[in-house]
């Protein structure tokens, strides 16, 4: 495969206890429970309120500034107005008017008369005059009033009446001793006019005192309600500073909870490094961004671990293997704990030789040396499995490929890791296809996934006991395609109620091949999480029950130890197993000696048969210890009341071994391999003949 350019850091948040992950918090996305844009918002409105208490201050200043140069400029212009002019004039005018009288009357006149144009100014001037002291009179009635005022009024309109009736008399030619009544008159009348003139100036003057005081009042009153309008503003700006301070203090330690939790989702509690959810983090949309390395570990031998420590030692080992990941795993790099045993280092893409050495370094430092937990001493090493993630690859994909990788190491051996690189694609293609979900779906509707079946022998009664069935996959071409190609997706796809008919379709298939032979039985390869669920096992049930009445067959159910999640409430599936039992569905317990933890299924599940697994088998030639196990475990089982079958018989020496151990029932390459139904059923004849002409005589 050819390069691809190294990826930015990975970044996620840092968990506790998780030395050296060089990432921050929001690549992850795990502070957007609360936005801190709430802080922005109290700062602002903060600023505003105090602007806008700013802005009213000074309004209110201005106003009050306007309002008294509006009072002041009143006081200083008093008079001015129309009706205070009006009395000012009125005395103006009457003095003019004696003036007048006086020069040319006293002056010009003498005992002559006045000439025309003397007659037609003086004629002018009393007019105005005469004018004056109405408007004056209208005005002093209409703005002030009172007793002294109103005597002046009238006094002042009789004298006009009387001053218009005389003039009105006189003509130029009269002499000065005509004008003299009249100018004695208007003379006489000088106080009158002075004095009223002087009262109504008075009157003025009290009312814009009066009209002050009013205004001085309600202005009082207008900046009392102004302070106190400025209080309650304040008071409320106080205390919308003290509930936003609050806020803002709850705002911040809601931030600060929510970055813990979110830091505590994506954490593993009981190692410290993170937890699987960080996948849904760093890779949302289940596609990398980036060009990654997958390491995927998983620790060999486990179960025993727990089984002979304890789950006390057990989880102090996930501690330790989870703290070397974290500090062999290189800058930049994340340690995952994928669930129980598993874990993972996700880097960028260093080139497979970089992998290969990172892989070693990290293994190398877990089996360096015993590890002393607890005050007792375990041996740890991993088995691992390397996927490449390149940009806009499947999480899902990679993790499916890293996980089985990491398997195929532990089949050649463990402590050792396996990479999935272009030899490892070669050897999973199907029909020059790379085998996925997909073509597994496809293979299942096509019917190329087919049951093989394999015989199981009884040595001790020299007949054929019955069958297990196995799956293969049978391209167009013909070809045969071992389970490991393609068992996980298949398992997937029919472990399920809706894949159910897929493996009652095929073992109906089987059986109407195979001659009916009552008390023969038929095997069927489960797991304990498909008998765990209730649909499923009722679906059982109702299989065995057919199988039995149409076919005269009896079901076993050979239950998979390793395909279990770890994740079973022990007496549900417990009860489970009982409910097969009842209805007359035996149950096998397969692979006994690959896992430790077998030792417990067999106490806890009413199992029948135990099938010793074929590693077991494989050494009874060539190690005397294996063979001293076996008799063992032989001996065991039949002190609990089990039958015991051999799986993978492929010499006679085995089988004579086996026979002498008291295990009667094999199953193995010596009978036959596993072959398709109907071939299997013509070469049954064949596989009785051998039975009791040569292996049994052999066996005995």
């Amino acid at each position: 495969m050819p390069e691809h350019p190294v990826a930015p850091s990975v970044g996620v948040p840092a968990a506790p206890g998780a030395a050296g992950v060089n990432v921050d918090l929001h690549r992850a996305g795990t502070d957007e429970v609360v936005s801190p844009r709430f802080g922005w918002l109290h700062d602002r409105l903060t600023v505003t309120l105090l602007a806008a208490l700013l802005v009213a201050l000074f309004s209110v200043a201005v106003y009050l500034a306007v309002d008294v140069q509006k009072d002041i400029a009143e006081n200083r212009s008093i008079g001015s107005d129309n009706y205070s002019w009006t009395i000012f004039q009125l005395e103006t005018d009457y003095l003019r008017l004696i003036n007048t009288f006086d020069h040319y009357l006293t002056m010009r006149a003498k005992d002559g008369g006045v000439s025309d144009e003397d007659f037609a100014e003086l004629k002018q001037k009393f007019d105005i005059f005469y004018s004056r002291i109405g408007v004056a009179v209208a005005s002093i009635t209409n703005q002030l009033g009172g007793p002294a005022l109103s005597q002046f009024t009238e006094t002042l309109l009789k004298r006009r009446d009387e001053w218009a009736m005389r003039f009105d008399a006189l003509a130029p030619e009269h002499r000065s001793a005509d004008w003299m009544p009249l100018y004695r008159s208007l003379a006489g009348a000088s106080g009158t006019i002075r004095g009223g003139v002087l009262g109504a100036l008075d009157a003025i003057i009290e009312k814009r005192d009066r009209e002050r005081s009013a205004r001085l009042a309600g202005w009082e009153d207008y900046v009392r309600l102004i302070i106190l309008m400025l209080a309650l503003i304040a008071g409320g700006l106080l205390v919308t500073f003290y509930i936003l301070r609050g806020l803002r203090q709850q705002q911040s330690d809601l931030l600060d909870r929510s970055r813990e939790l979110a830091v505590q989702s994506v954490t593993d509690p009981l190692t410290g490094v993170f937890s699987r959810r960080i996948l849904e983090r760093l890779f949302p949309e289940n596609k990398s961004p980036y060009d990654i390395a997958l390491l995927s570990y998983d620790i060999d031998d486990f179960k025993r671990t727990n089984d002979l420590w304890g789950h006390t030692v057990g989880d102090a080992l996930l501690r330790v293997v989870a703290r070397t990941l974290d500090a062999t795993k290189g800058p930049g790099a994340i340690a995952v704990r994928m669930g129980g045993e598993e874990f993972a280092v996700i880097t960028d893409w260093p080139g497979w030789a970089a992998a290969k050495h990172l892989d070693e370094r990290i293994r190398d430092s877990i089996s360096a040396g015993d590890v002393t937990l607890c005050g007792t001493t375990v041996q740890c090493t991993v088995s691992g499995g390397i996927a490449r993630l390149m940009p806009g690859d499947e999480i899902d994909s990679a993790l499916r490929w890293a996980d089985e990788a990491m398997r195929t190491a532990k089949r050649m051996g463990k402590n050792r890791s396996c990479f999935a690189d272009e030899d490892f694609f070669a050897a999973r293609m199907v029909g020059g296809q790379l085998v996925d979900a997909a073509s597994v779906e496809a293979a299942l509707e096509n019917g190329e996934i087919q049951f093989f079946i394999q015989p199981i022998v009884s040595m001790s009664a020299g007949v054929l006991a019955g069958y297990e069935t196995l799956i293969r996959w049978v391209t167009a071409d013909g070809t045969i395609h071992a389970p490991p190609v393609f068992l996980q997706d298949y398992k997937k796809l029919v472990e399920y109620p809706d894949g159910f008919h897929h493996i009652e379709t095929n073992i109906c298939r089987v059986l109407k091949a195979l001659p009916e032979d009552i008390g023969k039985f038929i095997s069927l390869n489960l797991s304990l999480d498909f008998i765990y669920h209730e649909e499923n096992l009722n679906r059982l049930i109702r299989l065995a029950e057919r199988i039995r009445s149409e076919f005269s067959y009896r079901l076993v159910v050979e239950l998979s130890e390793a395909s279990a999640s770890g994740e079973l409430i022990q007496s549900h599936l417990q009860n489970q197993a009982e409910s097969l039992t009842a209805q007359a569905v035996e149950l096998a317990l397969d692979d006994f000696g690959r896992e430790a933890s077998n030792i417990d299924r067999i106490a806890d599940l009413p199992v029948s048969i135990v099938k010793l697994d074929k590693k077991l088998i494989d050494e009874l030639d060539s190690n005397p210890r294996s063979e001293a196990a076996v008799a063992g475990l032989v001996t065991m089982m039949q002190r609990l009341g089990l039958r015991v079958v051999a799986e993978g018989v492929e010499t006679v020496n085995q089988a004579r071994k086996l026979f002498h151990m008291g295990v009667s029932e094999h199953q193995g390459f010596l009978y036959a391999r596993p072959l398709p139904p109907e071939a299997m059923s013509e070469r049954q004849p064949h596989i009785e003949r051998l039975i009791q002409r040569d292996i049994r005589t052999q066996g005995r």
